[in-house]
């Protein structure tokens, strides 16, 4: 079987990186869940995402975790999305700004080249990377959103060597100002 190309409800093409606005959400899937999750579900509706991967059939997948300070937990949900449930909005000049961790659970490896460009075109305010070759794969961003010089994209990065992710996470969500906001983590 050959996987379909995934793409967004205006035949836009979609890959890793790519930023979209969640516009629905379709499926029984939905109806299973326990009543409390439904309302979090629901509320992606209209947020902004990243494509975390793309799975054997073509489908991309976004990914949204909720906190519980008071109980001390959290609770996630990955989600396969159809063409009509997603828009692209990379290259929208209006967008808010967004932020992504990088968890590089293999290190560097080419195939995150492309990936990385896709997320620098995305207009995001931040990337932070977390594991193995984080400072090289760091490097590779500043690089790509430099360029030629001629049409540079300005974005904050770091990397966090012999870091925990969790404290990567942490210190994304602690940064204010143009960098204020959600973060979202992509595992590479």
């Amino acid at each position: 079987m050959t996987a379909r190309i995934p793409t967004d409800c205006n035949g836009v093409e979609l890959g890793i990186g790519s930023r979209i606005r969640l516009l629905s959400l379709s499926g029984n899937w939905f109806n299973e869940l326990p009543t409390d999750e439904i309302a979090d579900v629901k509320s992606m509706i209209g947020e902004l995402f990243v494509i975390e991967k793309v799975d054997d059939y073509g489908q991309p997948w976004i990914r949204k975790s909720w906190m519980n300070s008071v109980k001390g937990t959290c609770h996630g949900h990955s989600i396969a999305l159809e063409p009509n449930e997603a828009e692209c909005v990379s290259g929208q000049d209006n967008l808010p700004p967004l932020k992504i961790v990088l968890n590089c659970t293999n290190g560097y490896e080419s195939k995150i080249d492309p990936i990385v460009e896709r997320l620098v075109a995305g207009g995001l305010s931040y990337i932070g990377v977390a594991g193995q070759d984080c400072s090289k794969i760091e490097d590779i961003i500043d690089e790509i959103a430099v360029g030629d010089g001629s049409n540079p994209r300005f974005i904050l990065t770091t990397s966090h060597p012999q870091e925990s992710l969790e404290n990567v996470i942490e210190f994304a969500l602690s940064l204010t100002g143009e960098h204020a906001g959600g973060v979202r983590v992509i595992t590479l």
